[in-house]
């Protein structure tokens, strides 16, 4: 959906049906099509991701690591049984996938925590005490061929921009 006030103004995105305004000192301004009101809000979820309206990835990331709780917690459930390399491979394939995490800001604080999430699920994965040093969990991941969250981050970003 193409919206007129976007052409007009930068500052406003129109996401299908609902505005999000990108600065906080406007007023809530109406806005019509085809003589309908559409809704002013401070963040919106469109095409798996959440608009924020001061461009801050805080809860799209929040949003993404509970979708990765979920993986995760599915992957040690089911297949806790098996042994840590079929296990890792099942915790690649299955809970590996940031989608559009090249666009992220990478001094987001959303994304540390995210970082955090993913250690301790490679620590349930791999049957490692909760304390084990995260220089230990970065060994074994070079082991298993299994990158770090934050380097996997730092790499798709500058992939992303053709550095990589």
């Amino acid at each position: 959906m193409i919206c007129y006030s976007m052409l007009v103004n930068p500052n406003v995105l129109c996401v299908v049906g609902r505005v999000v305004l990108s600065h906080a000192d406007y007023t809530s301004p109406q806005f019509y099509i085809s003589g309908n009101c559409i809704d002013v809000v401070d963040s919106w979820p469109h095409l798996g991701h959440i608009i924020c309206k001061n461009s801050d990835d805080n809860l799209d990331i929040l949003n993404r690591r509970s979708s990765f709780i979920a993986q995760a917690y599915d992957v040690i459930c089911t297949f806790g049984k098996l042994d840590c390399v079929t296990k890792m491979r099942l915790f690649n394939s299955y809970c590996g996938s940031f989608y559009g995490c090249d666009l992220r800001d990478l001094s987001c604080d959303g994304l540390q925590a995210m970082c955090t999430t993913w250690r301790n699920a490679l620590r349930r994965i791999l049957n490692l005490a909760r304390d084990c040093h995260t220089d230990i969990i970065n060994v074994l991941c070079n082991i298993f061929n299994n990158t770090p969250c934050l380097i996997h981050f730092v790499n798709v970003r500058l992939s992303f921009y053709g550095l990589a």
